[in-house]
């Protein structure tokens, strides 16, 4: 339960940065300040047709919604694609959060990233971050993402059969 509940608040930092940094975009600072709906759009949802999925992702956002009711959460399924990212970005029709491989480093060297770094240190819990998972979302001393998960990979081999 307290793994859940990191995750939640991890994509609650998340979101609240990418919210801010979009609203600043678009002028919508004084907006969400003023009471006014703020809408952010996730990548990578649940399908509509795994309705368990949807469920648990719908009540995520209402435990979201309770700390933050003038910021409405909208989800689309479609998963990031290297090879429609940049064109989405471009057009205007990239989500404004994107979920993504940590490999894909080239999102903040293009500036499509928002600047995480501030959040961050500010964030009661950022002492319990792995940061050998943060490395690679940080470019030039700055925090533009943050791991959802991770894992570790590695080779064993009976050495003594290789002699």
């Amino acid at each position: 339960m307290k793994k859940s509940w990191l995750i939640i608040t991890i994509v609650a930092v998340v979101l609240v940065g990418v919210i801010i940094g979009t609203a600043r975009k678009k002028g919508n600072v004084r907006s969400a300040q003023n009471g006014k709906k703020v809408v952010v759009v996730l990548n990578n949802g649940p399908k509509e047709t795994d309705k368990v999925a949807v469920k648990r992702h719908k009540e995520n956002i209402a435990r979201f919604n309770e700390k933050y009711p003038n910021i409405e959460i909208r989800w689309t399924d479609r998963p990031y694609s290297p090879d429609s990212f940049a064109t989405s970005m471009a057009g205007g029709t990239a989500e404004d959060v994107i979920g993504l491989m940590a490999t894909e480093g080239y999102v903040a060297d293009r500036g499509y990233a928002l600047d995480l770094t501030d959040f961050v240190n500010k964030w009661k819990y950022k002492d319990q971050l792995n940061y050998d998972t943060l490395k690679p979302f940080i470019r030039n001393g700055k925090i533009y993402g943050l791991p959802t998960d991770g894992y570790l990979m590695g080779l064993l081999y009976n050495k003594t059969l290789f002699n």
